[in-house]
């Protein structure tokens, strides 16, 4: 007997989940700082910095580059290109993501130092991916201070905290389809 080979449809299209990524950043040159009447800021180079004295502390703000609002993309991790010197003791204590004018996270409290070497921070948005609606903007906390777990007698020395570039990963889970299912292939004889 002949063996006949035809598609049934319906059942055999199936889809099939897909997860995309992507890392968007901007260079320093982006970054501004909240109070310009504290610590000596610079941009040059191949970032910015800023330099804060005992007991002294500030914000940064910049835009991130995002992907179109309307492609399903969400936040998944928001990184951070940094480097401090002159003082094991102060860095970055507190992230913040904007949406607009709301918060779509705040990594508070961070003891984030990086003391002579340049390193990538990633932090994971707790809760798994945020979806977002307008355009991103990123607040870096600078401190002179952050909590090491270690408790040196005031005053402490100054520290020139290093921004080379900061970032966002995004994430979209979706489905591919349709996509054949060949184990219908052999439904006759």
């Amino acid at each position: 007997m002949k063996k006949s080979k035809y598609l049934i449809l319906g059942s055999s299209l199936l889809s099939h989940p897909t997860t995309q990524t992507q890392e968007l950043w901007i260079g320093y040159t982006s970054i501004s700082r909240d109070n310009p009447q504290v610590g000596q800021f610079r941009i040059g180079g191949l970032f910015c910095s800023i330099r804060l004295n005992n007991g002294e502390q500030n914000w940064f703000f910049t835009n991130l580059a995002t992907p179109n609002v309307r492609d399903g993309w969400q936040i998944k991790s928001v990184k951070l290109r940094i480097r401090t010197e002159e003082s094991p003791f102060g860095g970055i204590d507190k992230v913040g993501i904007r949406d607009g004018e709301g918060v779509v996270f705040e990594f508070n409290p961070l003891a984030i130092t990086s003391f002579n070497n340049w390193q990538t921070i990633s932090l994971e948005v707790p809760g798994g991916p945020r979806s977002f609606r307008f355009g991103l903007g990123l607040s870096i906390h600078v401190n002179n201070r952050v909590d090491t777990k270690e408790d040196p007698p005031p005053p402490l020395p100054p520290v020139k905290i290093s921004v080379a570039s900061v970032g966002v990963e995004f994430i979209k889970s979706g489905l591919t389809g349709p996509v054949f299912d060949s184990g219908v292939l052999d439904a006759g004889t």
